[in-house]
């Protein structure tokens, strides 16, 4: 517990000063990145060096196929039943070092790098930004879906071009994404809802199927299940659903309380932030998802593609107000409540442990 302590400590000691002794430039505010590079390192070098029990991480998957990719011919690699791009990353930094370690040191400074930049670039409050980025928990996932999380660092920095409407660059993106994982490719029609108004008829009418879809869940796996029986997706079907199970509520909880603020303040929040509406739409999206993952968790993992936005929406929602007191009210709770969260994440958690300590 202590080692996740400090570095949320850490990260968002050196974040407050980042945007302190921030300058301006060009009529843009831009965050000291002499102390944004303290808390892209401590992020780094907590993900990098870590060793996961198998128990509770998939990272003794990609350190025992670490070897076996490595040491495989050029072009043997793409014949895999993993990503192309995965592969080959695996097989070139094999050639550098056998020591699986190296990967997960790789892939931890790639994810942050991508992460860290663009939250320094894109959020008006940076430091609580990194906050909610590992209270939220999508720092930690990052540990146990790591290769998905290549693929979501890599969606996130996409951002710069969904804002300017360079749909080419973003769809480069993307597919690059999806070479690291497939389920990147969702994000492609994304564009199309990123555009779009929030709190509309289609906002609501989305809200309301996903909340059906939830509820009928059951019913629906259980038809599927008759359809799909005495066919060849039956056993396929099996293991996607057999003893499914779903996320914790508080998971998701925490996703659905900030939609009540983002809706009640939605008029001052278009008015100051112009692309605030398509911040929403991604997380109405990412919500959506967290709803149908209480009946089968893995679908949590598609919602990170879209929830992970949250860390550049939800500061919005403290600087609204012409009384900055009130503002300041919004801030601290916004703490409080994630805070609470991720003590709450960490005191279930196995623990953290690094390569020096085994």
């Amino acid at each position: 517990m202590v080692p996740y302590v400090l570095t949320l400590l850490f990260a968002y000691s050196y974040g407050w000063l980042a945007k302190r002794f921030g300058i301006i430039k060009n009529k843009q505010f831009i965050n000291n990145k002499y102390f944004i590079f303290p808390v892209l390192i401590t992020l780094i070098l907590i993900s990098g060096l870590r060793f996961m029990n198998a128990l509770y991480s998939d990272e003794w998957i990609y350190r025992s196929d670490y070897a076996k990719i490595g040491n495989m011919d050029f072009k043997d690699i793409f014949s895999l039943k993993i990503e192309p791009g995965f592969a080959l990353l695996n097989w070139a930094l094999y050639k550098i070092s056998i020591q699986p370690q190296f990967l997960i040191f790789i892939c931890a400074a790639i994810t942050n790098t991508l992460i860290v930049l663009t939250i320094a670039k894109f959020s008006e409050k940076f430091e609580l930004s990194i906050l909610l980025y590992i209270c939220i928990g999508f720092y930690f996932t990052s540990f146990n879906i790591m290769r998905q999380y290549l693929a979501i660092s890599i969606v996130f920095w996409a951002i710069r071009y969904l804002g300017k409407g360079k749909f080419i660059k973003y769809l480069i993106s993307i597919l690059v994404a999806s070479t690291f994982h497939f389920s990147a490719l969702i994000m492609i029609p994304t564009y199309l809802i990123y555009k779009g108004r929030a709190w509309t008829k289609w906002t609501i009418l989305t809200m309301v199927s996903g909340v059906t879809f939830t509820v009928s869940f059951a019913i629906l796996v259980n038809i599927l299940e008759a359809a799909l029986a005495n066919t060849k997706y039956s056993d396929y079907f099996k293991t996607l659903t057999e003893g499914y199970y779903g996320v914790n509520i508080l998971r998701i909880l925490i996703f659905i309380i900030p939609l009540f603020p983002l809706f009640i303040w939605r008029v001052p929040l278009k008015k100051i932030y112009s692309n605030s509406d398509h911040l929403v739409n991604l997380y109405v999206i990412g919500v959506i998802f967290m709803l149908l993952s209480s009946n089968y968790v893995f679908i949590a993992r598609i919602a990170d593609y879209f929830t992970i936005f949250s860390v550049l929406l939800i500061p919005k929602l403290t600087a609204l107000f012409k009384k900055s007191s009130f503002n300041q009210l919004i801030y601290f709770g916004i703490m409080v409540c994630y805070m609470t969260f991720f003590y709450y994440q960490i005191s279930n958690s196995a623990g953290y442990t690094s390569i020096f300590s085994i």
